[in-house]
């Protein structure tokens, strides 16, 4: 992968200095079913893995490599539009699986005077797609 892309989710690129992200975080959860005991704690038995989630969060500047910090903002909502799992991979080249956009947030920032946002902040959860 390029020096400067931090991470891909599907054809999407993000970009050091470009579409950048400041924060990234992951959560599952694992699913057990409490058994009862006479006289006793009840016992737990793992039944499966739960949901998977990873949520990104960053912030867009206009700048000259940027004219229009909302085009983030169509791209990813043009990839979620698709309805389809989509490959996640790092800037080492580790591969996540596929993931579906969950949700999508943005907050424009410092408009100009043009009604154009100087920064849009973003916000989006990706959910991992249970493959068999």
């Amino acid at each position: 992968m390029a020096d400067n892309v931090l991470m891909a989710f599907g054809d999407f690129k993000f970009l050091i200095g470009r579409s950048s992200y400041n924060s990234l975080s992951q959560k599952i959860s694992f699913k057990w079913t409490s058994l009862a005991r006479l006289r006793g704690r009840p016992a737990l038995h793992f039944d499966s893995i739960g949901d998977e989630t990873i949520s990104i969060s960053g912030e867009v500047f206009r700048s000259d490599d940027v004219p229009e910090p909302r085009d983030l903002y169509r791209q990813l909502r043009e990839l979620g539009s698709q309805g389809r799992a989509q490959v996640l991979v790092d800037q080492e080249g580790i591969f996540y699986g596929k993931w579906v956009l969950e949700d999508l947030d943005m907050k424009q920032e410092e408009i100009a005077p043009d009604s154009r946002p100087r920064r849009i902040d973003f916000s989006m959860t990706l959910k991992r797609y249970g493959e068999a």
